[in-house]
């Protein structure tokens, strides 16, 4: 596909993606995309597990394997779990294994391999990072408040871990 699209949208409740391969997407727009259903209200419970994200090259705004939220709906929770998905040659932006902007999902025993660019919980709270390879990887990225990151293993990261403050309170003041 061309334009800023992703590959497949979550826009509803109680979804599960898995045992997919998605893969050779070169143009702007992520490979999955979890929202919601309009406003500011995030899609909830979207287990995502057992799938190979594979060769995501382009280096532009949006282009993450995986984006959960938006900014503007960053202080809903979502309850997303992410599991067992491999990850390797996602380059996408900097986010661009997955880019978090929702609260109180989990993201373990996930592999993010060569060539993919970091796990970033950019904006949202109280979210889970453990059990999870960074292998040859950027790493992983967090900014907000209250995330529990645990028992993660990282071998030949560019940064491994990097705690930021991102770009300021999105609805928190």
């Amino acid at each position: 596909s061309k334009g800023t699209k992703p590959y497949f949208t979550v826009s509803g409740d109680d979804n599960e993606v898995s045992f997919n391969t998605f893969q050779n997407k070169t143009d702007e727009g992520q490979m999955l995309s979890i929202q919601g259903p309009g406003g500011d209200r995030m899609a909830k419970r979207t287990w995502i597990h057992h799938n190979y994200f594979y060769n995501f090259p382009p280096k532009a705004n949006n282009c993450s394997a995986i984006q959960i939220g938006l900014s503007g709906k960053s202080m809903d929770s979502a309850f997303c779990i992410v599991e067992y998905n491999l990850f390797i040659k996602c380059a996408g932006e900097n986010e661009g294994a997955i880019c978090n902007k929702a609260c109180n999902n989990i993201y373990r025993f996930n592999t993010f391999g060569e060539g993919t660019e970091e796990l970033s919980l950019r904006h949202g709270n109280k979210c889970e990072v453990y059990g999870n390879f960074f292998i040859s990887s950027t790493g992983l990225r967090f900014s907000g408040d209250d995330h529990k990151i645990y028992s993660n293993y990282f071998n030949g990261c560019k940064e491994a871990i990097v705690c930021t403050n991102g770009d300021g309170e999105v609805k928190e003041g």
